[in-house]
């Protein structure tokens, strides 16, 4: 049973979700810091147990690129049916 794992940003914003198995390699390499783990699952070695991850907050702040927005659909004018396709980007 794939488990996943819900990454935040540095600034507590929502990244992506990964599998448990990167989430804890992650925290156990000091990339990320535990926000919240599972009640009712551990993660066992042969000699100890970890708190499996099920939220993870990264200490270095991501930055990802701003793709715009799309809007479609379909927009009547005077009983003509006109299809809109719009991409807006931010202004400079």
């Amino acid at each position: 049973m794939p488990r996943k794992v819900l990454v935040l940003n540095q600034d507590y914003s929502a990244l992506t979700v990964c599998s448990v198995q990167k989430a804890f390699i992650l925290v156990f390499m000091n990339k990320a810091e535990l926000v919240s783990r599972s009640q009712t699952h551990m993660l066992r070695t042969v000699s100890s147990s970890y708190p499996m991850p099920s939220i993870i907050r990264l200490f270095r702040y991501v930055h990802l690129p701003y793709k715009g927005v799309v809007l479609s659909g379909i927009m009547f004018s005077g009983g003509i049916i006109i299809n809109v396709s719009t991409v807006f980007l931010p202004m400079n």
